[in-house]
């Protein structure tokens, strides 16, 4: 028997060192197929379903691929990165490195970035450092109410001392060439609502209106903008760009020796004589044996006033007794409501006797007689009348008064900016313009003295004065030509050509005062006769003969060139068709161009022909703020060219306008003509007390102190 026995296993022997004993066939077997099970169990027995059994190391990493089992990839640090190994927890750490090293990171958050990304500063982004922190927590726990306050502060910026800032009402250079008839009512009636009275343009542009401005009225327009429009319907609404306020003088006095002679001589004796003749706003009672130191029984019954003291007619009263306090005055009341210069003759009756109205004046043997007409000329069609008018009561006087009065013609201001019929459309307030043009021009023709209160309504309503034009370049070239002209013309290049009596070219400018001047050619060979370019200004509306007409023949009789002058054409039915005639030395029918050249200043017209003047005259009936007209004047079909127009427009000086139409005339209320309250006035052409101290009363006092020096 062996020492060493048979075993079913020999593995614990080997494993505890021991002699190995003989091992059984079955132990063997068992060792053999234990071999094979773990064999099994560590290769492929567990492998999932599809696996290769002998892949890669990976796959695809961001477009790596592997090639073996043993691949690998390394990670590797940018710029201002470290990776750092962390095998025992089988891990790479990446952080961002650095105290100042310009870094993608930070360039794409701040402005200059910076890893790690540094504090703001006044120039550059950044993070918020910790004392920016704690201040702005500081800031709104003690000022929660800050956004509220800065919302509260812009809007009160938009209406800073009154002024109804544009630029926050969203008018500005913005709207461009673009119509701003609607914008600008907007801004207007956002104003008018919260109760401003300045609409101030705080940035500079021309705003272009096509349509009427119904909102201006009773604002007053402030800065540095122009309104452009040739709707003459917004003639009068005017933006201020100054701060200069008129000092100067408004009536009209010419020399005339014996503007005052009956007064002087009246005042010597102690005792004068006043009539005051004229419409509703001249209204009152006799005031008779009225002196400086002394009362007398007096009814006025002024129109509309607040008290029966509100009317021009008792503060003329007041300052005439004061002037000349050692004159006893009588002054007798001629006025009737409702009537207009056209009823002069009409017959009236005052104290139960019935006669001409002129008559009436006459019996009160005036020493000075006021005439103040024009309210209610509210027509072109009446207004274009007025100076015809003057002549005749003027005739009448000289003819028939036994003594001839000292005069004044007392202006009416236009009546309120209602952009409606009866009172505010273009056509109403040109009318009472009109009439006040006339009293004031051909006041002066007459010798007369003219209390010009229409001018001052004008320059405190408008802060223009009308009166004194200056001239400005308006469209010189043929581009600014082309951008205003119209009509039924032929254009070849820069030249216009008509030739018959549909052909016209017209500039809708809206100008009192001009030059206007053109070139003209007419052909040989044409004959004597009626061939001829009508010539238009001051139009107001075509083919209603509201304009002046100057008519240019090429060839008049006798052959020679000629210019017929209609300075009254817009009241042909009261004055002689042609003012005057001038004739050339010979015919201007040679095919040579020759500058025509028309200049308009107040009532002064001119014209010239290659720059030489060939008239000089007046023009005292039409001051309408008008176009100007070419047009072929005859049937024949003679081709006339004209070119090289300029216009050169009147502008005119500008002050701080003061008053609004409510401040003049009293709250507007529509088919209301009743006084209104708090300053009175009827709303529309009857003074509040407001209009007459401003207005009347600054013409009368300036009247009265000039009277001193008679």
């Amino acid at each position: 028997m062996s020492r060493y026995p048979w075993r079913h296993n020999t593995s614990e022997d080997i494993a505890n060192q021991r002699p190995s004993q003989w091992e059984t066939p079955a132990g063997a077997q068992e060792k053999a197929n234990q071999a094979e099970q773990n064999a099994k169990d560590y290769t492929d027995a567990h492998s999932e379903v599809g696996a290769e059994v002998n892949q890669n190391a990976y796959s695809v990493v961001n477009g790596i691929q592997a090639t073996s089992k043993t691949d690998s990839i390394d990670i590797e640090a940018g710029t201002g990165i470290i990776v750092t190994p962390v095998p025992l927890e089988k891990k790479v750490r990446i952080t961002a490195g650095g105290t100042s090293i310009p870094g993608l990171h930070g360039a794409e958050h701040v402005g200059h970035g910076a890893d790690p990304i540094p504090n703001a500063t006044l120039t550059d982004s950044g993070l918020m450092s910790a004392a920016d922190k704690n201040e702005l927590v500081y800031s709104r726990g003690t000022f929660p109410e800050l956004p509220d306050r800065l919302n509260d502060f812009d809007t009160q910026l938009a209406d800073f001392m009154y002024l109804g800032l544009a630029s926050r009402y969203g008018v500005d250079p913005s709207i461009g060439t673009a119509d701003a008839t609607a914008l600008l009512n907007d801004y207007f009636a956002a104003l008018k609502a919260k109760g401003l009275k300045y609409a101030y343009f705080d940035k500079p542009h021309t705003y272009n209106v096509s349509g009427v401005l119904t909102n201006a009225r009773d604002l007053i327009l402030l800065g540095n903008a122009t309104i452009k429009s040739s709707n003459l319907d917004n003639y009068y609404v005017q933006i201020c760009n100054t701060q200069q306020h008129y000092n100067g003088k408004y009536n009209t006095k010419i020399y005339n020796p014996n503007m005052f002679t009956t007064l002087k001589s009246a005042i010597t004796t102690g005792v004068v004589n006043v009539c005051v003749w004229g419409d509703s706003i001249s209204t009152g009672s006799d005031c008779l044996g009225i002196s400086y130191g002394n009362n007398v029984p007096f009814s006025n019954w002024a129109p509309d006033g607040l008290t029966p003291s509100d009317s021009y007619y008792k503060r003329l009263i007041d300052l005439l007794t004061t002037q000349f306090p050692n004159v006893t005055f009588n002054f007798y009341n001629r006025a009737i409501g409702g009537t207009n210069i056209q009823m002069w003759k009409d017959p009236q009756t005052f104290n139960g006797v019935g006669k001409w109205w002129v008559d009436h004046v006459a019996e009160t043997n005036a020493d000075l007689l006021i005439v103040a007409f024009g309210m209610n000329n509210g027509s072109i069609e009446s207004g274009r009348e007025f100076a015809y008018n003057m002549k005749q009561i003027n005739d009448y006087i000289n003819a028939n008064f036994t003594k001839k009065p000292s005069m004044a013609w007392m202006t009416a201001p236009r009546s309120a900016l209602t952009f409606a019929y009866p009172w505010g459309s273009a056509a109403v307030q040109f009318g009472r313009d009109l009439a006040a043009y006339a009293a004031r021009e051909y006041g002066k023709t007459l010798g007369h003295y003219v209390i010009d209160v229409g001018r001052v309504s004008n320059i405190k309503r408008t802060g223009k004065d009308f009166e004194n034009p200056i001239l400005k370049s308006l469209a010189v070239t043929d581009t600014e030509i082309s951008a205003i002209v119209t009509g039924n013309y032929l254009k070849n290049g820069s030249e216009y050509t008509i030739s018959t009596d549909g052909h016209y070219i017209n500039f809708p400018v809206g100008l009192k005062d001009f030059v206007f001047e053109f070139d003209a050619k007419f052909p040989t060979g044409m004959s004597n006769g009626g061939e001829n370019i009508w010539l238009a200004f001051n139009q107001f509306s075509r083919g209603t003969a509201q304009e002046t007409v100057s008519l240019i023949f090429p060839k008049h009789s006798g052959g020679k060139g000629a210019i017929n002058i209609f300075n009254n054409l817009l009241d042909m039915s009261h004055w002689p068709g042609s003012d005057t005639y001038y004739e050339a030395a010979a015919g201007w029918d040679d095919n040579t161009f020759r500058t025509f050249r028309v200049e308009k200043r107040r009532d002064l017209l001119e014209i010239s022909v290659n720059g030489v003047r060939v008239y000089r005259g007046r023009a005292q009936i039409n001051n309408i703020p008008g176009a100007f007209e070419i047009r072929k004047n005859s049937s024949v079909g003679t081709a006339f060219v004209l070119k090289n127009f300029k216009i050169y427009q009147g502008t005119y000086r500008q002050y701080v306008p003061t008053l609004t139409d409510t401040e003049m005339w009293g709250p507007y209320i529509a088919d209301d003509f009743n006084t209104k309250p708090g300053i009175g006035g009827n709303g529309v052409n009857h003074p509040s007390t407001i209009g007459i101290q401003e207005v009347y009363c600054t013409a009368l006092q300036e009247f009265v102190d000039d009277l001193a020096s008679v």
